[in-house]
């Protein structure tokens, strides 16, 4: 597992990358929710899939959009 910040003009996004072999597979959390909430599916799809995960501005470990109060 190897942790990231991706910088983009709206702001730094958090992520991990859990490796595994295979085609990546990106899950993104809906509203008021963070990357941890898929521990249980990053446990079951490593195996098989390249899985990562991030947080969307304002949550888990990615602070708030550039410019916003």
């Amino acid at each position: 597992m190897m942790d990231f910040a991706l910088d983009t003009q709206a702001g730094t996004i958090a992520g991990q990358d859990f490796g595994g072999g295979g085609t990546a597979l990106l899950l993104w959390p809906s509203i008021f929710m963070d990357r941890h909430s898929f521990t249980d599916a990053v446990d079951n799809l490593s195996p098989t899939w390249r899985v990562i995960t991030l947080d969307g501005p304002g949550h888990g470990e990615s602070p708030g959009l550039r410019g916003r109060g």
